[in-house]
Parts: C-alpha cells; structure tokens; sequence
C-alpha cells in the first residue's frame, strides 16, 4: 500500500505548473494548463482589482492583461500581498500615480508605527494613534 507521497509529489508538481510557471508535468496536455492558468490569474487578478481598486483603475481595460503579465510565474501571495508587490512594481517603474498612488501610500502607511509620517510623490500620509490622514501632494 502507497503512502501518498507519490500522489503528493505530483499534486505539487501540477500547482507549481498551474500558479508557479514550473514545467508541466508527464502526463498533462500543455494547452489545456496553460487555459487553467490563464484562468486563475484572470480570478486572481479580479481578487487583487477588488482589493486595490485604485490600482485596477489605474490600467483601466488594460488591467486584467496587464496583472496576468505581471503575475505569470509569481506564486499567489493573497490579494493584499499581491497588490501590494503589483504596485510597488509599477511605483518602481515609475508608473503609479493619481489615486493608485496614494492608495499604496495609505497600504504602506498602515503598517507603520502608530505614530508616523510617510513622504511620497503622490501623498503625505500622517499616521497618528493608528488613525491615518492622507495629504496629496499637488
């Protein structure tokens, strides 16, 4: 009698194809876990859009092909974690402006001390006794 560990190894293996960008596994059509992949990071990509709206917004009708571009071979980390790494991308890229902008400054802020200020392009975030107020910059 098995113990599993051969089923385990090769669920493993299909997830790390599916969500990873790892190479499919023996056994498996390529075409058809490339349209399961494409169709989990197309959920995922509206998980993260309802996380981070101003984010989404920010792309627009591009969002979705954009998102999945940016997430293919990326382990899923959660939609706010996602989010989070999606636009620090895009601020990096010098790509983030506007509301999306402040919405990743407000996120970052959140994390910080209970009393703190957050400079950015985009905003001033003031946190104090874990309530956060948002100056954008002009």
């Amino acid at each position: 009698m098995s113990d599993g560990s051969g089923l385990a190894e090769r669920q493993a293996r299909l997830v790390a194809a599916l969500v990873g960008g790892a190479e499919p596994p023996p056994g498996f059509d390529p075409a058809l876990l490339a349209a399961t992949t494409a169709g989990l990071l197309g959920k995922r990509a509206g998980d993260v859009a309802r996380a981070w709206p101003e984010l989404a917004a920010s792309l627009g009708p591009d969002w979705g092909r954009w998102f999945a571009g940016w997430a293919a071979g990326r382990p899923p980390g959660g939609s706010h974690a996602d989010g989070l790494a999606a636009a620090r991308h895009r601020r990096a890229a010098g790509d983030l402006t506007g509301a999306a902008a402040v919405e990743l400054a407000v996120r970052e802020a959140a994390g910080l001390p209970w009393w703190s200020a957050r400079w950015d392009r985009a905003a001033r975030v003031l946190r104090i006794a874990g309530r956060t107020f948002v100056f954008r910059a002009r």
